[in-house]
């Protein structure tokens, strides 16, 4: 099975934008930090893209070292103040991001890494918006590439193992260590193994519910059989009395 068959099975709704998506693409997982929660109003301070595909094809074939990756991050100057209640969510401050490119300076360079790509994110939604925003500040037209949501799949997934699916819990969940959240390319490298564990969680489901269903429907059959013996012998004993 492809990987792309494997985020298909989620069935995650149309939005997902998979269903076209052929043959087996690259994955890149992204995450933005911002100055708040508004993609209209407010701006991308910094971002993380990681292209997950090999790892996500030897943690799927078992493979205990799974760490390839490439990855791109920066810090972006916003053009505004960081307001303090965002400073205390991710710890990057004005000062940190004062002497960094402007987003229109890296859009290129963005652009070219994510082509033809899926893109998957926790919460990808929001990722979406931000970086969509900023590419029309840039003058460059909204990206369309077809996106998987690990937070949606975690809801699906992992309703046994947690009741709360922000990154850190579900990372908890699967026993993955999340040590510096908020942070971009940490996000995005905590994302890209949640994606991997999902894979594998989901997998193993499909087989152990088709296993079951095997086993069921052989009981069937056993029950069915023993049904009609059953029906034939009154049957017989029947005529042999009425005989």
């Amino acid at each position: 099975m492809q990987i792309t068959d494997k985020l298909n099975s989620y069935d995650l709704g149309p939005k997902k934008c998979l269903s076209a998506v052929v043959g087996d693409p690259r994955l890149v997982v992204i995450d933005v930090e911002t100055t708040g929660l508004d993609h209209i109003c407010d701006r991308v301070i910094q971002f993380a893209c990681i292209d997950t595909t090999a790892q996500l094809r030897k943690s799927l074939e078992g493979c205990e070292d799974a760490s390839d990756s490439d990855a791109v991050t920066t810090y972006l100057n916003p053009e505004m103040q960081i307001p303090k209640d965002a400073q205390r969510i991710h710890r990057i401050t004005d000062e940190m991001v004062r002497g960094a490119p402007l987003f229109k300076d890296v859009a290129g360079s963005f652009l070219k890494f994510i082509d033809g790509a899926i893109l998957v994110g926790h919460n990808i939604k929001f990722d979406y918006e931000f970086i969509n925003a900023e590419l029309i500040r840039a003058g460059y037209p909204p990206i369309t590439n077809p996106v998987f949501c690990t937070l949606k799949a975690a809801r699906k997934s992992l309703v046994e193992y947690t009741d709360r699916f922000d990154l850190a819990s579900v990372a908890q969940a699967v026993d993955i260590e999340h040590s510096n959240p908020h942070d971009a390319l940490a996000d995005a490298t905590v994302t890209a193994k949640v994606l991997a564990r999902l894979m594998i969680l989901n997998v193993g489901q499909r087989r152990h519910d088709r296993h079951e269903v095997e086993n069921d429907d052989g009981l069937m059959i056993k029950i069915f059989g023993v049904t009609i013996a059953i029906v034939v012998f009154v049957v017989l004993v029947i005529l042999t009395l009425s005989a």
